[in-house]
């Protein structure tokens, strides 16, 4: 439905889980918008924005007047976009539509809720920056973004310099403009029943424009390119070396590149467990994270996580590298890729009667053009030897690794 707001509505009514219905609104933009000087005000307007409630309603006192009612909605501003999700009941379906309304229009001040916010993060985040765990992210952060402050771990002289009204009027405006927003549905939702709802409180959300903005700003997060090693020590209570490796690169977005990425996690996956964990011994396992993105420019990153003794770091670096050399040399074992080929179908069938798979499927076609359903097992019926290891080749031989570990001292 494409609304007198310039709003597009988008529902799929499934029958795969009784009365559960999903939402999500995607448009374009994000904190990669915001002006340098409100760097602060965008580290924090996700916490910010929630503090005071929506309309006559103080957070606490929301509260109360949504129990018993099996509703959620939330907003976000992420680096490219803004966003909304959240789920209802069939019987709730109009009070959620009240709530994601609000949600647009009415988000509330409340000196009281931000100054007790400021002043408990204002105690937990000098703690925070000793933590080990913090002082790892924020050396990651640190190597991959190369010390850009948009994306430094908060301190507390940042919250302290935060404009609380500056973060709300900066919130309202990403959410001024129905007409940058796809809304979607899906689950056991009743289009009939549901447009009368929608007429009433999506169509009247205001907008400035009848055509939706896809602007944003590919420039605000610019990413490390070739190789970097920070590797340094600190004193910990448990000796350890905590090493994680980041590859990263251009990759289209498309579902036959989505399906290889996943089957190329997968065979990581068994690789690293025989190699690394099994016959040298020196882990309980590397943690193998991967995604595909399309914004702020269509790309990949496989990142590797894992602790060791601080003496075997070196080595099982170097066991990790020579294992992805090997997959790009000689691609996986015949009966790895045959078992990953077996998980991914299985899990596909198992995810069309998902209504979260159908809704992510529904962002992805009509926010950013690309169908990650038909075809799918052909494509991965189609995987082969040889192309996983072209497809290996392609995205190690951009030569993008950062390599960050955290050593105890001696």
């Amino acid at each position: 439905w494409n609304l007198s707001n310039g709003a597009r509505v988008i529902v799929k009514h499934t029958d795969f889980k009784d009365d559960e219905i999903l939402f999500t609104a995607f448009a374009y933009g994000g904190s990669s918008m915001i002006d340098n000087q409100h760097i602060s005000e965008a580290k924090f307007i996700n916490d910010f924005a929630p503090l005071g409630g929506l309309g006559a309603f103080s957070a606490s006192n929301l509260k109360k007047a949504l129990a018993g009612k099996h509703i959620g909605v939330s907003t976000t501003l992420n680096s490219y976009s803004q966003a909304a999700s959240g789920s209802s009941t069939i019987k709730d379906l109009e009070s959620f539509m009240q709530l994601l309304y609000l949600n647009f229009t009415a988000v509330r001040a409340d000196e009281t809720a931000y100054k007790s916010f400021v002043d408990r993060m204002q105690n937990l985040l000098p703690h925070l920056a000793n933590n080990p765990e913090m002082v790892m992210t924020d050396s990651l952060m640190n190597a991959v973004y190369m010390g850009n402050p948009r994306m430094t771990i908060p301190t507390a002289e940042e919250i302290g310099k935060a404009s609380y009204t500056k973060s709300l009027e900066i919130y309202r405006s990403y959410f001024a403009n129905a007409a940058d927003f796809t809304f979607m549905f899906a689950g056991s939702v009743n289009p009939e029943t549901l447009k009368p709802l929608v007429e009433q409180y999506i169509a009247s959300l205001p907008s400035k424009t009848d055509k939706p903005s896809k602007a944003f700003n590919a420039q605000a997060l610019p990413v490390r390119k070739g190789a970097y090693v920070n590797n340094f020590t600190r004193e910990l209570e448990v000796p350890k070396a905590s090493i994680q490796i980041i590859y990263s690169g251009k990759l289209p977005y498309t579902l036959a590149d989505h399906i290889q990425l996943d089957a190329l996690k997968q065979v990581l996956d068994m690789e690293l467990i025989d190699k690394i964990r099994e016959e040298k011994g020196g882990t309980y396992g590397v943690q193998v994270k991967h995604s595909a993105e399309k914004l702020p420019e269509e790309s990949f990153t496989i990142e590797l996580k894992f602790d060791t003794d601080p003496n075997r770091r070196v080595e099982l670096t170097d066991a990790i590298e020579a294992l992805i050399a090997a997959i790009q040399q000689h691609g996986p074992q015949a009966e790895k890729l045959q078992k990953v080929k077996e998980y991914m179908l299985k899990q596909h069938t198992d995810n069309l009667k998902k209504n979260g798979y159908a809704i992510r499927n529904l962002h992805r076609y009509y926010n950013f053009g690309t169908d990650f359903e038909t075809g799918y097992e052909k494509q991965v019926e189609g995987l082969t030897i040889d192309s996983l290891k072209a497809f290996a080749k392609k995205l190690f031989s951009q030569g993008n690794r950062i390599e960050v570990s955290m050593s105890s001292e001696e």
